[in-house]
């Protein structure tokens, strides 16, 4: 199961029912698949997605577990991602995701500094400013894990992560937002229980803007919270099964909050130690109705799916 990345809006309804049919059936076909083969091979690598892959309490203990005398444990990440996204004002799109991650963590000390860079690219159309393509904005988060028995005794966690992160406004959408940089903390607890993985995480985060308002009005929110449940199944050693559900409330210059929903499910099987592939489905939505008054959670909507296929290689 991949990180939340975008925002998902939006399509034609007339559409909704067969994209969403098929989408859903190569999921099945997919997880049957890998099912299957696994039932047929052995493997010894563990189905991990982007986000547990890049988790600061999974790099600490890998990096423990190594049998390397130096003091840091260097690894990186590659992420190739396919996904088909709706959008409320244009048609349905295709776009191709690359993200480069390099960490490097302190054995003794369970410290973990992490760097993200990637780029996006339409597939389908020319967007209405003349682009096709964007770099994401760079990132850099230091990470403390703590670990139960070591660091503390609490018998419903196994780990506690508390990271500090930062991102600095590089790209168009980045410009158009008037968004110069941001920094937050978050703090994640882990827990493992037979064949299920559980991972919870609260955040918050400070952005900086060099206008409150956009050229279109929108006024900007400086100041977000969100908390991130994970849920993973491990089926056997090479498959896996996960679900995410992201709750975030953000507050604009004028104090006017907002909260919105992402929820996301995915199958990940890895082939090797160092090459693993996810499928899977994510859509983000407000929790206010149409009427202005309502609020609910939305664990799935048609309207503003994202489908998703992605290439995990670690370095």
């Amino acid at each position: 199961m991949r990180e939340p990345r975008t925002q998902m809006k939006r399509v034609e309804s007339e559409n909704e029912g067969s994209d969403a049919l098929s989408t859903f059936s190569l999921f099945v076909f997919f997880v049957v698949m890998v099912a299957v083969i696994s039932s047929l091979i052995s493997s010894n690598a563990s189905a991990q997605t982007a986000a547990l892959a890049n988790d600061p309490a999974t790099l600490a203990a890998e990096a423990k577990d190594s049998d390397s005398s130096h003091p840091l444990k260097y690894s990186g990440q590659v992420l190739f991602e396919t996904a088909r996204t709706a959008d409320e004002s244009e048609p349905i799109s295709y776009t191709g995701w690359t993200q480069l991650t390099g960490s490097a963590t302190h054995k003794k000390h369970a410290v973990t500094a992490t760097a993200r860079l990637g780029y996006s690219r339409e597939l389908s159309y020319e967007r209405e400013d003349g682009s096709v393509g964007s770099i994401d904005n760079p990132g850099l988060s230091l990470a403390k894990s703590f670990r139960s028995g070591k660091d503390f005794n609490i018998s419903w966690l196994d780990s506690i992560s508390v990271s500090l992160s930062g991102s600095i406004g590089a790209n168009d959408d980045s410009r158009r937002r008037a968004f110069l940089w941001s920094n937050g903390v978050m703090v994640t607890g882990g827990k493992s229980l037979d064949r299920f993985l559980i991972r919870q995480s609260f955040g918050y985060t400070y952005s900086v803007f060099e206008y409150d308002i956009r050229d279109n009005g929108t006024v900007n929110s400086p100041n977000s919270l969100r908390s991130v449940s994970m849920l993973y199944y491990n089926i056997n050693d090479a498959l896996s099964l996960g679900g995410s559900l992201t709750y975030g409330y953000s507050i604009s210059f004028q104090g006017v909050g907002r909260a919105t929903t992402m929820a996301s499910v995915s199958a990940d099987y890895s082939f090797t130690e160092m090459i693993s592939a996810s499928i899977g489905v994510a859509s983000e939505r407000g929790t206010l109705e149409p009427d202005g008054q309502t609020n609910r959670l939305r664990f799935y909507a048609p309207e503003s799916a994202q489908y998703f296929l992605d290439l995990i290689v670690s370095l």
